[in-house]
């Protein structure tokens, strides 16, 4: 893939493809430990939303690679902002798009609703599951939960958890923002209530809610078709969703980012 770094926010930087900018902007915004070309689809992404004259960027934030254990919904809003500011500098802008990635989804959602000025007008989020229902899975999340409500309360919010207790060093409030109910990150838990979603996830904009049939961070139980649903009624009117079949989380087949690609295009167009 051909494309030029340019900094922003003084120390982070973003990779756009191509060798020219065009007005209309889609922002790639990847996942926990996910960096620079961490998708499978997302070099032919970059291609194909180039055909129709999209340029596609992707930044590095303060939670990428293992930078979320001590970042926030907050501080990857406050880079996201500074993003779009210096792409303003760079190009006149007729449209921005959103695309988050798993916990990019959270990033893409948190953004629109506190920056709704910014100029973002469109968002897709693919793969929007649950951290929470997906950290419930594991042995020692109740011990840790534990452990992170009691710094809380001592106002250790931002000391470090156990080294064991993530593969990032991670704070007790980031920690508990992605494996508490009603943490911050906890967006698309299947056990939230219709108004829940709602109040969580609601746009003033269109949003493209991308699930897969076959997710392994999925919870057991988990229907597909029905959280997709969900997700994309709470999401607003202008909303819609596709569900890859047979699907992994990162969409990693042929077959699969064919049909993402197909769907991201239409929705740009």
């Amino acid at each position: 893939m051909d494309g030029h770094l340019f900094p922003y926010n003084k120390r982070l930087v973003a990779m756009r493809s191509g060798s020219e900018w065009s007005d209309k902007i889609l922002v790639h915004i990847a996942g926990l430990t996910d960096g620079l070309l961490s998708c499978p689809w997302a070099v032919s992404l970059a291609a194909s939303v180039s055909k129709i004259g999209w340029t596609f960027v992707q930044p590095i934030i303060s939670s990428s690679y293992l930078g979320y254990g001590t970042s926030s919904l907050d501080t990857d809003s406050e880079d996201l902002k500074a993003l779009i500011n210096e792409i303003k500098t760079l190009t006149p802008v007729s449209q921005i798009v959103l695309l988050g990635h798993s916990t990019g989804c959270q990033n893409s959602v948190h953004f629109v609703r506190k920056y709704p000025t910014e100029g973002v007008t469109k968002v897709i989020l693919q793969g929007a599951v649950s951290d929470r229902e997906y950290l419930a899975t594991l042995d020692e999340t109740d011990e840790y939960i534990k452990l992170a409500r009691e710094m809380m309360t001592c106002g250790k919010g931002d000391e470090l958890m156990p080294r064991k207790a993530d593969k990032a060093a991670i704070t007790a409030a980031r920690y508990l923002s992605l494996a508490d109910v009603g943490g911050a990150d906890d967006m698309f838990s299947t056990d939230l209530s219709d108004a829940k979603l709602s109040s969580l996830l609601t746009l003033p904009i269109p949003a493209l809610v991308v699930l897969s049939e076959s997710d392994e961070y999925t919870p057991p139980g988990y229907d597909v078709a029905t959280a997709a649903k969900r997700l994309s009624t709470a999401l607003g009117d202008q909303s819609s969703s596709l569900i890859i079949p047979s699907g992994n989380h990162a969409i990693s087949s042929t077959e699969g980012q064919e049909v993402f690609i197909n769907a991201v295009v239409s929705f740009l167009s």
